[in-house]
């Protein structure tokens, strides 16, 4: 922004700020993405002891699904404890315990132990553990939204600042160049009344009405064509944001 210049309506910094916005939109992608692989790896890690256990049979013997239930639920427990895992950690636990909900039931349905209404009790259990668990999905995503809504608004903020600034410098700039030649045209018409040169000096007259004009509307190019630029560009993120999240649902559904 402060190497442009005779950006004078405002399209290259347009230009700019969608590239700029494309690209925060693939960095918040490539976050996304990075949260993901390192919850699922996390996960894969924690649970490692236990699928040796699962191989070994330990749970399928009686009494091997409160051992089971016992384990997991350890293992969830660490997980939530270990630090920066990022803007997917709820999510992908989420989708990680819906994917061994079969492999639960089957230990379930294995323990013979348990009575026909102890595993009825576990069923409705385990869907109220689900159910909690896509209420923490739901309220991470709900954070991170508005965490990020937030940031796309202090972000603005700058934009703004940054552009008064530049144009504060530039009108300034302007307005200097402008008296400088204001003055020098007054000076030539002064010559030009000496020689007694009337026609040339009516022309001159003219010209420094018109720059004196020209001085008193430059400050409309903040109005005319940055606040505009600003204000197109400021619908930008949020609708790559409501994309993305769109996306992801469609993905997920699929």
């Amino acid at each position: 922004m402060k190497r442009s210049f005779k950006d004078e309506k405002g399209e290259y910094l347009k230009k700019l700020m969608e590239d700029i916005d494309m690209y925060y939109v693939c960095l918040l992608q490539e976050n996304e993405m990075a949260s993901e692989r390192k919850c699922r790896d996390l996960l894969k890690n924690l649970f490692s002891v236990m699928n040796k256990r699962l191989q070994d049979g330990e749970y399928s013997q009686s009494g091997g699904y409160e051992l089971y239930c016992r384990d997991r639920d350890a293992i969830v427990e660490q997980y939530r404890r270990e630090p920066n895992k990022g803007v997917s950690a709820e999510a992908v636990l989420n989708e990680f315990l819906k994917e061994r909900g079969p492999e639960t039931n089957s230990i379930l349905y294995m323990d013979t132990k348990l009575t026909e209404n102890d595993r009825k009790i576990e069923e409705e259990r385990q869907k109220n553990a689900l159910m909690k668990q896509k209420l923490k999905e739901e309220e991470e995503k709900r954070i991170e939204s508005e965490r990020m809504m937030q940031a796309e608004k202090e972000r603005q903020k700058d934009q703004m600042r940054q552009m008064q600034e530049k144009f504060n410098k530039e009108k300034e700039q302007q307005q200097q160049e402008m008296d400088r030649a204001i003055e020098s045209k007054l000076m030539e018409r002064e010559e030009m009344l000496k020689k007694d040169m009337k026609d040339k000096a009516d022309l001159l007259n003219e010209e420094i009405t018109n720059l004196k004009k020209e001085k008193e509307s430059s400050g409309g190019f903040m109005k005319e064509y940055v606040m505009p630029v600003l204000g197109a560009v400021a619908e930008i993120l949020p609708t790559f944001l409501n994309y993305r999240v769109l996306m992801k649902g469609l993905k997920k559904v699929k």
